[in-house]
């Protein structure tokens, strides 16, 4: 059966271009719950309707390898009630680091897969308050080698039962910056039913390395590696993620180029 594809609702704001995108009511929609967590769950329920049957959560911000327990407890104990009215099917967040040498950073950084420990007790506390496995998103590695990264990624899904959301173009992004094949992600993911992500990457001036972006055009070395990895995974869902340069025309373009391999 071939994958439902669906796009990323980044805000309440997004909600008609999102829908003229699509074209039509499609079974699931995953939201950046970042920008939602403040609505009334009920009535973003209702609201999200009117797209799809199901939602899936995806989450940026939620810093839960950093924050003090009590910090956790309170923003687990809001995601918890989030996902008993919603029900969604799938939660997925990031191992990132958010501050270094004391300051907070800009946006999500690769973590060092040095403290599985820490990692392995945060992701259990994380399952424990939303009653479901918690998705960990692949990084585009910049810093680290893929092995590195699925090594840490098996064992923490082994100690805690969690699941990967695969993230087709970091895994791209990480091949181009020279830090090991996209192909190399295939043996730890043949044999689980997948969500997946396919975005866009840019190269950065700054830190000479391709970085995740989100804002243009679906790459054709991502449209290669997604014909490559179809036939030999179970890939659920494929959600197309862009927040930046996003038009209804750029939306519905790039869902075309997906669609074509998916349903070639």
């Amino acid at each position: 059966m071939a994958p439902e594809l669906t796009l990323s609702l980044i805000s309440i704001s997004d909600f008609t271009q999102t829908r003229d995108a699509l074209g039509a009511r499609v079974p699931v929609i995953e939201i950046l719950w970042d920008n939602f967590c403040a609505l009334d769950p009920a009535q973003l329920a209702d609201d999200l309707a009117i797209l799809a049957d199901r939602v899936m959560f995806h989450i940026m911000w939620s810093r839960h390898l950093e924050r003090d327990d009590d910090a956790l407890a309170a923003y687990l104990a809001r995601l918890a009630e989030h996902v008993r009215v919603l029900r969604p099917l799938a939660v997925s967040d990031h191992l990132c680091r958010f501050r270094a040498a004391g300051c907070f950073l800009g946006a999500g950084q690769e973590d060092g897969y040095d403290r599985l420990d820490h990692v392995c007790e945060r992701v259990t506390r994380y399952q424990d308050a939303i009653g479901q496995p918690l998705l960990l998103e692949n990084n585009a590695s910049l810093e680290h080698s893929a092995e590195k990264q699925i090594d840490f990624l098996h064992e923490v899904m082994t100690r805690t039962g969690c699941g990967i959301l695969f993230d087709l173009s970091n895994a791209v992004c990480g091949e181009l910056n020279g830090r090991g094949a996209a192909a190399s992600w295939l043996p730890l993911l043949r044999g689980r039913t997948l969500r997946c992500h396919v975005g866009s990457y840019v190269l950065d001036d700054d830190c000479e390395r391709y970085i995740d972006a989100h804002d243009c055009d679906v790459s054709a070395a991502t449209q290669d590696f997604l014909r490559v990895a179809l036939p030999q995974l179970d890939i659920a869902t494929i959600t197309y993620e862009r927040d930046f340069n996003r038009t209804t025309e750029a939306l519905a373009a790039d869902l075309a180029r997906i669609r074509l391999c998916v349903q070639p």
